[in-house]
């Protein structure tokens, strides 16, 4: 039979070389049926060309293979000639031979690397794929894979496993097909050896794929995909982290029950819209598992399948707790600035008809005409004096106020206090404990700071029944000179904590609402922050300064 016609022959009659040409698929001349010819030079006793052995592996024999495997929607197994023509290649919808994919991005990257991954954008590349390929070392094919982008997101573990069989059964194949061209070459063991070590290298490509697909766990927001029941069916590492769940205690739960989701809206609302316009965004409150509440700001997409049918919800949750808390601070710094400015501007204007009135009641109240309504004279001389009080701590709020900073020792302000507050304690029928730590100097304005903890301590007392005790301690901590005071007290009320800081509010009936708006001033006077943590025995204000002076 003549194939001197044939591509194969000449190559071997133009290139001197025992390497074995897979060419591309052709109609057999004997069997009349669609084959790959394998060939190889056979040589003269001389070492001139002396013809071609050829073995002619059927087509059809792949395309019914790769028929009978389940690639799932939207994916391909392709067998590649390094000529730029397929030799076999299935999809989940055709199987075809030949194919001409030189103009595809997958046949660009194998000319440029060897082996690789390429995401597909045109018809001949499957649009929507993933191809991983590499190149068969000394055989002139390539082997590629694909895969759904979509649904390799939706169903990670089981795109897992359908790469991990997918590459088993193609490296199967081309065990197969190597041992056969290897004994037909006699070269046997040598081939084997290389084919393994290609099997090795393709499964270490597989695995890189599957690496890939994990970088969303490298995320710091907190990204879970539920389905349209709300049950959580992805769970990356920023959710572990931020709410404190780990991924098998997660996986399955309805989300808003395990997140104890507070709504700004309906959900009914917000599903609505998702199903519409496939968008939502807002803010939503979470509770973390060791009973924290947080602020996130929502990003929520609807995912579609191939088909347009809704199958689960993207959600992506960034934690705004700490902007929110800045957002509170700074509109209570505003009111306090507010009740500052009112204050500076009034405050000495009262005070001056007040010192008159007070001087004339004195006055009057030592004649001995008026020795009868002394004490309704000393009633009001009080009332005054209480009032004046008032004003102070009411001028103590001007923005403006004049501070003198000096470096003194925390310690050194509370132990020349504490006589004041041991009596204050003993006055009110409690206990005081002060356990100073190591504070080293810092600039303060001592009468300020005097101001803050008596404060701090009498509302302590104010808040504990008979009996109770008052913790005043100092450390440092994390560059920062602490001080604290602790009461055992039944705590405050929530909607009183919201608020707290605010000029005049009060939960005492002979309280003014000025004693913590004042300690909230002198904090910032000093660039320090105050914190309030409620536990199961009591309440604790802890005033952060910054270290050193």
């Amino acid at each position: 039979m003549d194939v001197s016609d044939r591509d194969y022959f000449d190559v071997h009659r133009g290139i001197d070389t025992d390497v074995i040409y897979i060419g591309r698929p052709m109609i057999g001349r004997d069997s009349g049926m669609s084959i790959i010819p394998l060939s190889r030079r056979i040589n003269k006793s001389d070492g001139s060309f002396g013809g071609v052995v050829i073995l002619g592996l059927q087509t059809e024999y792949f395309l019914e293979f790769y028929q009978k495997i389940d690639l799932g929607q939207n994916s391909l197994i392709s067998l590649i000639g390094m000529d730029g023509f397929t030799r076999a290649r299935q999809t989940n919808s055709e199987s075809e031979s030949s194919q001409d994919i030189r103009e595809s991005n997958l046949w660009k990257n194998i000319q440029a690397r060897p082996n690789g991954t390429v995401i597909a954008n045109n018809y001949q590349d499957k649009d929507g794929l993933i191809t991983s390929y590499r190149v068969m070392p000394d055989y002139p094919l390539v082997v590629a894979v694909g895969e759904s982008i979509q649904v390799a997101l939706a169903d990670y573990e089981e795109r897992k496993r359908l790469y991990i069989f997918g590459a088993t059964l193609i490296n199967l194949f081309i065990l197969a097909l190597c041992v056969l061209l290897v004994n037909r070459a006699k070269e046997q063991q040598a081939h084997k050896t290389q084919l393994e070590r290609t099997l090795l290298e393709l499964q270490k490509s597989n695995i890189k794929l599957v690496e890939q697909a994990q970088l969303l766990d490298l995320a710091h927001d907190y990204i879970m995909v539920s389905d349209l029941d709300n049950k959580i069916i992805y769970w990356n590492r920023g959710a572990e982290s931020g709410y404190h769940l780990p991924v098998n205690e997660a996986i399955g739960q309805l989300k808003h029950s395990l997140l104890k989701t507070q709504f700004p809206i309906s959900e009914e609302y917000i599903m609505d819209k998702l199903l519409t316009e496939g968008y939502w965004e807002g803010e939503l409150n979470h509770t973390r598992k060791d009973g924290k509440q947080i602020v996130v700001c929502s990003y929520q997409t609807l995912n579609r399948d191939a088909a347009g049918n809704s199958v689960s919800i993207l959600e992506i949750n960034h934690d705004i707790t700490e902007q929110k808390q800045l957002e509170a601070d700074l509109a209570r710094l505003d009111r306090l600035n507010l009740i500052g400015e009112m204050a500076a501007a009034i405050g000495h204007e009262i005070r001056n008809p007040l010192t008159a009135v007070r001087g004339y009641l004195q006055f009057f109240q030592g004649k001995k005409e008026n020795a009868k309504y002394r004490t309704q004279y000393q009633m009001m001389v009080d009332e005054l004096d209480r009032a004046n009080g008032i004003i102070s701590e009411f001028l103590s709020l001007a923005k403006n106020k004049a501070i003198e900073l000096k470096s003194y020792n925390l310690n050194d302000i509370i132990s020349a206090l504490l006589p004041l507050l041991q009596a204050e304690a003993f006055r009110t029928g409690h206990e005081i404990q002060v356990d100073m730590g190591d504070a080293p100097n810092i600039n303060l304005d001592e009468k300020e700071i005097r101001q803050l903890l008596l404060n701090l301590s009498r509302n302590g007392f104010e808040a504990m029944e008979t009996g109770g005790r008052l913790t005043i301690e100092t450390y440092t901590e994390n560059d920062k000179v602490v001080l604290a005071v602790r009461d055992n007290g039944t705590g405050i009320p929530q909607g009183v904590l919201d608020k707290l800081g605010t000029p005049f509010l009060t939960t005492k009936d002979t309280g003014t609402g000025l004693g913590l708006p004042v300690c909230y001033r002198i904090a910032e006077h000093h660039n320090a922050k105050i914190v309030v943590a409620i536990g199961l025995e009591g309440t604790t204000f802890t005033v952060e300064f910054n270290h050193p002076a």
